[in-house]
């Protein structure tokens, strides 16, 4: 999926405050983890991509 920049930009945040707590960050390494109380920092799968970006679109409609 292409980004714009501020996509690029909030990625490059992520990444640094993963880093800054002292992740080492490698290529094998999932670039969005999940937070789930079972699942925690395993690869965010596809359902809870799917589910995180209805909540951020809902949570945006409150600006249109």
């Amino acid at each position: 999926m292409p980004l714009n920049a501020d996509g690029r930009a909030a990625i490059v945040l992520y990444l640094e405050e993963r880093k800054a707590q002292g992740e080492l960050l490698e290529a094998t390494r999932p670039l969005i983890l999940s937070h789930h109380n079972v699942h925690g920092g395993e690869r965010l799968t596809y359902h809870m991509r799917f589910k995180r970006l209805a909540e951020v679109i809902d949570a945006a409609k409150q600006f249109f």
